[in-house]
């Protein structure tokens, strides 16, 4: 019997009558005449409940009883027959019978057809559609396109062809939605050389691997978006297939899995749409597009290889990727950083079996330029592509003095990107005061293409200077006279500069302090920033003159003054970023003594009030990991208050009092500049490089030895600041990375 007959519950049981043998009739037992008790039944018609005696016992009275005469049966011996669980044959021997099973299937029916020969099919308890011999068809004349087992989602893992069967003109969404379909088994028994329509027939499923190469497809059918959706699908085999007039729009479209699709001695043609046929498969990095013929005219294929992640393809001679006058084209593209460059491969161009890479302006940059159209396509033939990786390239830039002629390096930074890239030259050649001499480089450096495995490690050397006097102009009047103005070279030290117009600086070779007033100030972007202004021998709050704090007596020669000016500008420099220093000093013999300071009349400034010197600066600062001791003006312990750990503050001044460097952070309260750190607030997420582990140093520059950042994560940053030269940034509260290990995201 077929398990379908079974599985309707039918049960073919033995005859009902059969014959026993006889039991022997115990002699002690009370008995009844043989004329009055027993009534004489025919041997072949004995009751089953009644046992024959054998003619070599004897009755109660002794008499021997002949083979004619029936005996009172023993009503103690009689065994009931158990109609449940055994009969007797024919010879009277017990024989089992199997009792009827129980229908457990889950749901059973049969596909709806206009002849009535629809398959029959059931869900068993292991959650497998079987569908049996006679006609496949999606569900009659229904309004929504639903599948015949839309009801059933929870229910099928899995289907099974278990015969030969027809698929009907319609297999629109025959599978489509059921989730939790993972497997198909005998596809082949399933002929759709007869059917028209497989749109979206397994969209929304989620089968692993299917092969479908036996199937013949008919000429012209629409398998538009048959797999589309499908979240699982990984392989596909269509090998030996044959294609024509078929309509295979999104037909594997966003297919996230997809890995391969097979199509050895698969064949394309005819008036084919194959739009969008691939479009966001993002895994599959290998086509053999050379079965494929596009050269008729009606052909469509917009966006059918709109992958952007395709790595090697082979492309026939009759595989025309682009057709302007239809303002088509297939868009085989490759990844060039612009979709998911950080989690995919980035690839700079195609290179063919001549070894040729066509890419940048030179060379058509997308392969659908080279076969554009029949001629162009028959021209290049079969060809097998390989996309070509951009290399990542490490850099290594080092800062070095352009004032000193043994070229100094005074920092390096390093890091990674693609050849090509570019790379921003790092901020902290202003965040120290300095500044390339080259403005161009101002902005960033273009990393060169890898031609060879030197080129993998790119160095580059730039000359910097400080930013506070890269140019300088010195505007020296004396008694009311001519100005003299003296350009200045920018450079690390400066000094070796200004000795060079000591003769024109004050020619009586002294210098008569008293009658000497200075302004300093800056310009950047024709913006003025003052710094000081004043006259030499103006007193502080404690009777301390500029001109003490600077080292100089009455009478100093003018190299003295020179020098002493070098190095305090050189000392402001490092904090200014500025295109010129201006320093225009004035000398007059009428002055009368003890004008007391002036300021700039460009903006406020800060002369000294204390012994000490005050320089108008903005900057964010915090400490660490300890309680910080405020100080006054004066250098003494503020004792009621104190900077607690790990905060931030904004400073506006910096103060140098007894060679010990201050930043204010309330009126008349000042941090030391060695227990906090300088900050620049910046919000980003910096991403670990994939080859890189992202090691930690604190604010301090010590290294952190039970943390690290693990490769490929992200963090969140909420400022940079430098650490011996190098730009680290913030990812916990004294935990920071350096710039080489991350790229911002």
């Amino acid at each position: 019997m077929s398990s379908l007959a079974f599985a309707s519950g039918l049960v073919f049981l033995g005859a009902s009558t059969t014959n026993v043998s006889a039991d022997p009739v115990d002699d002690t037992t009370d008995t009844q005449s043989n004329t009055e008790q027993v009534v004489e039944q025919p041997a072949e018609k004995t009751d089953p409940k009644v046992v024959p005696q054998d003619t070599k016992d004897t009755g109660n009275d002794g008499v021997q009883a002949n083979a004619d005469t029936p005996q009172t049966p023993q009503k103690d011996e009689i065994e009931p027959v158990d109609n449940q669980s055994e009969s007797l044959d024919q010879t009277g021997q017990k024989q089992n019978v199997e009792p009827a099973e129980t229908n457990t299937n889950i749901a059973e029916g049969q596909l709806d057809t206009d002849d009535n020969t629809g398959s029959k099919w059931y869900i068993d308890s292991d959650k497998t559609l079987h569908i049996g011999a006679g006609t496949v068809s999606s569900v009659k004349a229904s309004p929504s396109n639903k599948n015949p087992w839309e009801n059933q989602v929870d229910n099928i893992s899995k289907v099974s062809f278990d015969d030969k069967c027809t698929g009907g003109d319609s297999l629109e969404n025959l599978f489509s939605g059921l989730s939790n379909l993972v497997e198909v088994d005998n596809i082949g028994n399933l002929d759709v050389s007869k059917t028209s329509k497989m749109t979206n027939m397994f969209e929304n499923t989620n089968i692993e691997n299917l092969d479908i190469s036996s199937w013949k497809i008919k000429p012209g059918a629409d398998l538009s978006g048959m797999f589309k959706n499908h979240k699982s699908l990984n392989k596909v085999n269509l090998d030996g297939m044959v294609f024509v007039d078929n309509d295979l729009t999104g037909m594997f479209e966003n297919c996230n899995n997809l890995s391969s699709v097979t199509m050895n001695g698969t064949s394309f043609s005819g008036a084919m749409n194959y739009s969008v046929m691939f479009q966001y498969d993002y895994n599959l990095k290998y086509l053999d597009l050379r079965g494929f013929d596009m050269t008729n005219p009606k052909s469509k294929f917009d966006g059918m290889l709109a992958l952007d992640f395709l790595e090697k393809v082979w492309i026939g001679s009759k595989t025309v990727l682009c057709n302007d006058g239809q303002g088509t084209s297939a868009e085989l593209n490759y990844n060039d950083g612009s979709s998911g460059g950080d989690n995919f491969t980035v690839f700079k161009g195609w290179k063919g079996t001549d070894g040729v890479i066509h890419y940048g302006s030179d060379q058509p940059e997308y392969l659908d330029h080279l076969y554009d159209s029949v001629e162009a396509a028959a021209t290049n033939g079969d060809t097998y592509w390989e996309a070509v990786p951009i290399a990542k390239v490490k850099y290594i830039v080092n800062y070095y003095d352009a004032s000193d002629d043994s070229q100094k390096t005074l920092f390096t930074t390093t890091g990674s990107n693609y050849e090509g890239e570019n790379i921003p030259l790092t901020e902290e050649t202003t965040f120290l005061g300095f500044m390339p001499v080259d403005k161009d480089q101002l902005g960033s450096i273009d990393l060169a293409a890898v031609k060879s495995e030197s080129d993998l490690v790119q160095t580059f050397e730039i000359p910097i200077v400080r930013t506070a006097i890269s140019t300088a102009n010195l505007v020296y009047t004396e008694n009311g006279g001519t100005k003299r103005e003296i350009p200045i070279r920018g450079g690390y030290d400066f000094v070796s500069d200004l000795s060079k117009f000591e003769d024109a600086l004050f020619p009586k070779g002294t210098i008569n302090l008293d009658k000497t007033t200075f302004d300093i100030f800056t310009t950047l972007k024709g913006q003025e920033y003052p710094i000081m202004s004043g006259k030499f021998t103006d007193p502080a709050d404690d009777n301390e003159t500029i001109a003490s704090y600077l080292g100089l007596k009455e009478g100093c020669s003018s190299k003295e003054f020179a020098s002493a000016l070098g190095k305090f500008i050189t000392e402001l420099g490092s904090n200014y970023y500025s295109e010129t220093v201006n320093l225009n000093i004035v000398y007059n013999e009428s002055m009368s003594s003890n004008t007391g300071t002036h300021h700039h009349s460009h903006g406020s400034s800060s002369p000294a009030t204390n012994k000490g010197i005050t320089i108008k600066q903005t900057q964010d600062v915090a400490t660490m990991t300890k309680t910080v001791n405020a100080y006054n003006k004066l250098g003494n312990v503020v004792t009621n208050r104190a900077l607690a750990a790990n905060t931030g503050w904004i400073s506006d001044e910096k103060y140098t009092l007894n060679d010990e460097s201050y930043y204010r952070v309330a009126t008349d309260e000042y941090v030391k500049t060695s227990d906090v750190y300088v900050y620049v607030p910046q919000r980003n997420i910096v991403r670990v490089h994939d080859d890189q582990i992202g090691y930690l140093v604190n604010a301090e520059g010590n290294k952190v030895t039970n943390r690290a950042l693990q490769s490929s994560t992200d963090w969140i940053t909420d400022r940079y600041t430098m650490i011996n030269g190098e730009k680290y940034y913030r990812v916990a509260t004294n935990e920071f990375v350096n710039e080489s290990y991350v790229s911002l995201v």
